[in-house]
């Protein structure tokens, strides 16, 4: 094993010790000249806009305030119900609802409406990193402020850079991404320095 690897290695064996797991979203719109429809869609909570039959292969969604689309891949339960539902097409949001989610597979038991759909998203990576607060003399209240958090990510954990479009869920909590750094080590990327809000 070559010295690039067996430090990309260490680097990924401390932050899974030393590190804790988060998620990475990867935020996708259309192409062409249509509404950006983003996925994940920009809801907090989807819940379910009208009442579905067991045996449903389609479910209306709707949030307060909702854009954005679900693609194939994206999965999702309901209260009272085990089962990982599967949507089998993109369904694109109009009117803070999104019509006719096609999935798999049928329903099993009856869905009331204003129920929540907890989403699980393809977009979703599961990463290990460690977070830390930035120290206080680099806080100036404009380029890193009070609250940012300073992530850094094993460059073997990623197929892909991370982009200022994609979204870090620490603890629950969806972070937007300021800035990405990659940091090398050789000619390999040790890890990735993120600056997340």
């Amino acid at each position: 094993m070559g010295f690039d690897r067996r430090v990309r290695a260490r680097t990924a064996s401390i932050a899974r010790r030393r590190g804790t797991t988060i998620t990475l979203r990867r935020v996708t719109t259309l192409d062409g000249p249509g509404p950006a429809a983003i996925n994940p869609p920009n809801a907090a909570v989807l819940t379910v806009a009208a009442n579905a039959v067991a045996g449903a292969t389609s479910i209306a969604l709707r949030a307060r305030s909702l854009s954005g689309r679900l693609i194939p891949g994206d999965r999702f339960t309901v209260p009272s119900d085990a089962t990982i539902y599967t949507v089998a097409a993109q369904a694109i949001a109009v009117n803070a609802q999104i019509g006719a989610a096609q999935f798999t597979p049928p329903l099993v038991a009856d869905v009331a409406a204003g129920v929540s759909a907890h989403m699980i998203y393809a977009a979703d990576k599961a990463v290990a990193a460690r977070v830390e607060g930035f120290p206080e003399r680099l806080i100036d209240g404009t380029l890193i402020r009070v609250g940012d958090l300073q992530v850094l990510i094993p460059g073997s954990e990623l197929d892909e850079p991370p982009r200022l479009t994609d979204r870090l869920i620490l603890d629950g909590i969806e972070k937007s991404i300021v800035t990405v750094t990659p940091v090398y080590a050789a000619s390999q990327i040790a890890y990735w320095r993120i600056q997340a809000r």
